[in-house]
C-alpha cells in the first residue's frame, strides 16, 4: 500500500472518529439540554390538565355565586323591612373594627342598651302580648314573667348580633284560651305588633267548643339597625345575643298585668 492509499485511509478514520465523537457529544448536550425542557413540559402540562379541570366546575361555580349573591339581597331587603317594621336597637354607624373600648360613641350604645334590656324591652313584650290577647278576647293562662338578658358589662363587651337580629329573652310557653276566631285573631295581631315574635310549635286544640285552648311557644327579637350590622344566610333561626354579664342594671323580670 503506497503512501497515498495510507493517508486517504487515516483522513477517513479521523473524519469517522470526529463524526462519532461529534455526534455522541451532540446527544450529550441535548440530553444535559433536553432534560430540563422536558421536565418543564411536563409541569406545564400538569397544570394545564388541573386548569382544565378547574375551567370545567366554572359554570357550576358561577351559579353557585349567583344564587348566593341573590340570596344575600333578599336577605338585605328582608332586614331592611324588619328594621323599618319592627322594634329596633340603632348601632347608627358604629363599627367595632375602627372603634377604642372608652369610645364615646361605644360608652352610649352601651348606655342605650342597658336602658333597652333593663327597662324598655320587657314592658313593651308585655304590652304586645297582652294587648294582642285583650284584643282578641282571648286569656292568657300560663305567662307569668318576662326575663329579659342582662346588657353587656361594659362599653368593651358591646358587639353586634351575628345575623342582625338579638333574642333578649328566651321562647315564652304561654296558653291562650278562647273561641277558635278569637285564637286565630290573637295569632294575627301577634304578627301584626310592634316586635318582631316567631310563634312555633305544633297547634292543638284543648277542650270543648266553643272555649278551647292552645299552647304557643313564642321567641320575641329585637332586629340591629345600623350601617354596618351584618347579615348571614343561616337556618333561620337567630342567634342569642352577644355575651353579656350581670352588669348593672341587670335585665330584670316583668310582672304581666292581670288577664281575663
Amino acid at each position: 500500500m503506497d503512501k497515498e492509499k495510507k493517508l486517504k485511509i487515516q483522513i477517513i478514520v479521523v473524519w469517522v472518529v470526529a463524526v462519532l465523537l461529534g455526534g455522541g457529544m451532540a446527544a450529550a448536550w441535548a440530553m444535559v439540554l433536553m432534560r430540563p425542557l422536558n421536565e418543564k413540559l411536563l409541569e406545564a402540562n400538569t397544570k394545564v390538565g388541573t386548569l382544565k379541570q378547574t375551567a370545567g366546575k366554572l359554570p357550576a361555580a358561577k351559579e353557585t355565586l349567583e344564587n348566593a349573591k341573590v340570596k344575600e339581597d333578599q336577605l338585605k331587603l328582608q332586614l331592611a323591612f324588619f328594621r323599618n317594621r319592627y322594634r329596633s336597637f340603632d348601632f347608627g354607624t358604629w363599627d367595632a373594627k375602627d372603634d377604642p373600648a372608652n369610645n364615646a360613641k361605644r360608652v352610649a350604645i352601651w348606655r342605650r342598651w342597658m336602658l333597652e334590656y333593663s327597662y324598655n324591652y320587657g314592658p313593651r313584650l308585655w304590652g304586645e302580648i297582652y294587648g294582642a290577647a285583650n284584643a282578641s278576647g282571648v286569656s292568657v293562662s300560663t305567662l307569668t314573667a318576662i326575663k329579659v338578658e342582662d346588657p353587656p358589662k361594659g362599653p368593651e363587651n358591646v358587639a353586634f348580633p351575628p345575623n342582625g337580629l338579638f333574642k333578649p329573652t328566651g321562647p315564652l310557653n304561654i296558653t291562650v284560651t278562647g273561641t277558635l276566631d278569637q285564637l286565630m285573631t290573637f295569632m294575627r295581631r301577634i304578627h301584626e305588633g310592634q316586635i318582631l315574635i316567631r310563634v312555633s310549635g305544633g297547634i292543638k286544640l284543648d277542650g270543648a267548643s266553643p272555649r278551647v285552648s292552645t299552647t304557643l311557644t313564642l321567641q320575641p327579637y329585637l332586629v340591629a339597625r345600623g350601617e354596618n350590622v351584618p347579615i348571614a344566610a343561616g337556618g333561620g333561626a337567630a342567634p342569642a345575643a352577644p355575651p353579656a354579664g350581670g352588669a348593672p342594671p341587670a335585665g330584670g323580670a316583668t310582672t304581666p298585668p292581670a288577664t281575663q
